[in-house]
């Protein structure tokens, strides 16, 4: 991976509606934010991180 192009990662979370008892329920929400250092950005499901990361490093490099 050129040093040029680090791609992160950020789970995004929902909030379920407030419990009976008043606690407060944050799951993950399924999809996570790729952010790349060449401004690049795209949200994708949980188990298409590692496609969508190698598509577009994958495209820089040709």
């Amino acid at each position: 991976m050129p040093s040029s192009h680090r791609v992160t990662e950020t789970i995004e979370w929902m909030e379920l509606p407030i419990d009976a008892d008043g606690s407060r329920n944050i799951i993950p929400s399924g999809t996570v934010k790729l952010n790349c250092s060449c401004g690049w950005q795209a949200r994708v499901q949980h188990l298409q991180v590692s496609r969508a990361r190698r598509e577009h490093l994958e495209e820089q490099e040709g």
